[in-house]
This record gives structure tokens, sequence and C-alpha cells, in this order.
């Protein structure tokens, strides 16, 4: 479409050996093996000269395939979510102002190896300003508009933890070209 138009994919196999696995006693060892296939789309382009589109899905299909503590052989490692996705636009006005947002979906995962202790999915919107100029941009980030409740860190110890995602969250920047 006359450059306005990219399109990428991916198609993959990792197998990760000496994965870090909890042990019985709660200590933990990098002797676990764990398999992951999956696909990896993504789409950028240009709807007009103006406006911007970036997109992408994750599918994984994520195993244990040799888990020390009893009863993790065969389960999702923790933190990691089958499906994710993000879709981004932009729209530049007069030359100089910027607008945007868009959305990112993690899919549920689990704190843990055994497949115990689940951490929901979620769906955060974030939202952008700017003015530029040629020597400098002045920039407005909101992170988390609708202010959701998301888990963004997943701690395995303990039987799995989670530390919440940050809440609205604004960001001023000024961006000075040499």
């Amino acid at each position: 479409l006359n450059g306005n138009l990219s399109l990428t994919g991916a198609l993959f196999q990792i197998t990760k050996q000496n994965a870090r696995s909890q042990n019985p006693d709660n200590t933990f060892t990098a002797t676990g093996t764990i398999r992951v296939r999956g696909v990896r789309t993504g789409v950028a382009g240009r709807i007009t000269p103006e406006w911007q589109v970036f997109g992408g899905y994750t599918y994984l299909d994520a195993v244990i395939t040799n888990g020390v503590a009893p009863g993790t052989t065969g389960n999702q490692p923790l933190n990691t979510p089958r499906d994710s996705a993000n879709l981004w636009t932009t729209y530049t006005f007069a030359e100089k102002y910027e607008i945007g947002g868009g959305a990112t979906y993690i899919g549920q995962r689990y704190a843990n190896n055994t497949d115990s202790t689940v951490v929901p999915g979620f769906v955060r919107f974030d939202a952008t300003a700017a003015y530029r100029q040629p020597t400098y941009d002045v920039r407005l980030n909101v992170f988390n508009v609708l202010n959701a409740t998301y888990y963004d860190q997943i701690i395995a110890s303990d039987g799995g933890r989670v530390v919440p995602g940050s809440g609205l969250t604004a960001m001023l920047t000024l961006t000075h070209r040499m």
C-alpha cells in the first residue's frame, strides 16, 4: 500500500533449560525445563498521512516439561499469559499537535508453577498528547486512564504473590533536539 502498511509475524518454539524452579522446601534452583510455542503478529500503518495505527497479538503455549517440585510438570509456567495484545493510534494535526491512545491486554496467568494462584487478565488504556516543534517536543502521557486494577509483577515465592500496577499516572516530558 505504497509503504503505508507493515505486517510482521513469527512462529517460534523456545526451550529454556535450567529454568528457575521452586523446590518442595520453598527454595529455588535452576533445574527446570520450560517449552514455549507461540505466534506473534504485528501491524503498523498509516490510514492517512496524519493517522497512524500500531497493533500486535501474541499467543503463547507454554508448558513446564521438567518440573522440580511435585505436580508442576505439565503446568503452565508462572507469569506466562496465553494471550496478550496491544493497539495504539496517533493522529497529527496542524503539523505540530499529536494526540493518541491505545489499549494493552494481558490474559490471565499464574503466580506459581503449581497453577494454584491465578492472576486475572486486564486491559489498560493509555493516552498521549504532544506539541512538536523543530527543536523541541512537549508531551503529556497518561497511563491507566480508567484507573483499572491490574497486577504488574508476579513473584513466585511463598506460593505466589503479586504487585499491583500503577493507578492513573501522568508524565510530562520536554525533549530538546540539538
